[in-house]
Parts: C-alpha cells; structure tokens; sequence
C-alpha cells in the first residue's frame, strides 16, 4: 500500500494542471462511491470480500488518492495474505 500512496504521489506531481483537477474529480466521485458501500451490512461487505474497517479507511485516504482502487488493493493484499 506503502508503493501505491508514493506511484500516486508522484504521479499527482507530474501532471499539468488541468489534468490534476481532473483526478481530483475523478477521485473525489470514487471516494462518494465507496462511501455508499457504508451502507450495506457487514454480510453484504464480507460477501464481496470487504470489511467495514476497510471501507472506512478507504473513504479516509487523501483526495489524491483514488479511494476505490486504494480498497481494491487492500482488498487484494488481504485475500493473498489469508491465502498463502
């Protein structure tokens, strides 16, 4: 996750201007989206193989981090680390 936050960070400092509005954009409406998973009950989350403290964390990550591909990777790195 470390890696991911210093790509995105690097990422956020190479691009021009308008682009950057433009992924602040994009992630602020990720962040709304992983927000509405705050309403399903912890079932539905464990179901589609997330917990609650990882939304949550999900929506806490700073605008120049994409809070749906932030909870995919935990999501991912998790799964992996309980199957091997």
């Amino acid at each position: 996750m470390k890696d991911y936050a210093l790509h995105m960070a690097k990422t956020s400092e190479n691009l021009s201007g308008h682009n950057v509005l433009a992924r602040l954009w994009q992630n602020w409406q990720a962040r709304k989206s992983v927000a509405k998973l705050e309403k399903l009950d912890d079932f539905m989350l464990r179901d589609i193989g997330l917990t609650r403290d990882q939304v949550l964390w999900a929506k806490l990550q700073p605008l120049n981090i994409n809070a749906t591909l932030a909870l995919e990777e935990c999501s991912r790195l998790t799964q992996s680390s309980r199957n091997g």
